[in-house]
């Protein structure tokens, strides 16, 4: 997914070797949160998230078959605007990963982890999945 699709968490016109500097505080922008979830967040909505961040996990770490995706962890994962899109962060292990590489390798499993999602979750409709890759830390920096 093209990091312009998330709509207002990045600004606009941003390119891929912009979007490769990103951390994972850079992905925070709560105009993008529901009212409740500014307000504290809605009880629901961070189980349902926890849940996902949890399943996402288990299948990046196994279940894909995919080396590149196993050296991924989930950061964070928050609605967007409402419980029905939801927003993965996610961050390589290996800081010389290529950041486009993961991105379209998530791209091709987006369908297959929005199945496994909607199988543990108990929702009339499974959430919309979209993925926001940030940069992985390099050790011994600070």
């Amino acid at each position: 997914m093209p990091l312009k699709d998330l709509g207002r968490a990045l600004p606009t016109g941003l390119s891929a070797a912009e979007s490769a500097n990103l951390t994972a505080g850079d992905a925070r922008d709560t105009t993008l949160m529901t009212k409740n979830a500014r307000r504290g967040g809605d009880k629901d909505d961070r189980r349902m998230c926890g849940q996902v961040a949890k399943v996402v996990a288990m299948v990046l770490a196994g279940e894909c078959d995919d080396p590149v995706l196993q050296d991924l962890e989930v950061v964070e994962v928050r609605p967007l605007n409402d419980a029905g899109r939801l927003c993965i962060t996610v961050r390589s292990t290996d800081p010389g990963q290529d950041l486009e590489v993961i991105q379209d390798r998530l791209e091709k499993r987006r369908a297959y982890i929005r199945v496994e999602v909607a199988r543990t979750l108990n929702r009339k409709q499974a959430p919309q999945v979209e993925f926001l890759l940030v940069k992985a830390e390099t050790p011994g920096l600070t």
